[in-house]
């Protein structure tokens, strides 16, 4: 990636895929800079 950043992002799927999880890790030179942690709900 652009600037040398390493991203890694993970997408994990919970009770009958209802629900997502979304996590993800921005690195650069190894040291995590930046961390997103979020969950997605299906609704109706």
């Amino acid at each position: 990636m652009k600037g040398g950043l390493r991203v890694d992002q993970w997408l994990t799927l919970l009770r009958d895929a209802r629900i997502a999880q979304n996590r993800m890790i921005v690195r650069k030179l190894g040291i995590a800079v930046a961390t997103l942690d979020e969950t997605i709900r299906k609704v109706a």
